[in-house]
This record gives C-alpha cells, structure tokens and sequence, in this order.
C-alpha cells in the first residue's frame, strides 16, 4: 500500500509579522506622498527617499539660501552690559 502526501490547494495563511510589513509598492507610494520612509527592526536601520530627495541632500548647501531661509530674528532684543568708551583723539 502507497501513501501520498495531499498539499494543501491554498497557502498557508501568513504569519502576523508578514501582515504587518507593507510591500514595496506601498513604502515606495508612501514615500512619493508623504516624503522619506524609515523602516525598522527594533532599530531605525533604513531611510527610503525618492531620487528627487537624494538628489537635494547631495547638494553643496548655498550659503545664501541658508542666510535667506534660516530663522528671522525681528523683534530679538540683545542685552549687554554697558560699554565704558574712551576718548581718543585723533
């Protein structure tokens, strides 16, 4: 008498850790709408960002735009102790 083993017709059902990873798909449509993705492993250990993105953190910053860009100060009073000037003649 010969036994053969049946596979099951359907797959095994996933295991929750694989339900809870999105696909690449979804991370790469996250990544279009929402801007750089981390992904995790009880660690922060991979960044995904478009080639757009890549492509502005490789920029040489522009000082200018840095200047231009950078928080306003209007209204920032300075305090300072008193300065004793001397007389020069000149």
């Amino acid at each position: 008498m010969v036994s053969h083993a049946v596979k099951p017709t359907h797959p095994a059902p996933p295991s929750p850790a694989e339900d809870a990873l999105p696909s690449l798909a979804d991370v790469l449509d996250r990544v279009a709408a929402d801007g750089p993705q981390i992904i995790t492993r009880g660690e922060e250990r991979f960044v995904v960002l478009s080639a757009q993105e890549l492509k502005v953190e490789k920029e040489e910053p522009d000082f200018i735009q840095f200047l231009l860009n950078g928080p306003r100060f209007d209204g920032v009073e300075i305090e300072h102790e008193p300065w004793d000037m001397r007389d020069v003649d000149l």
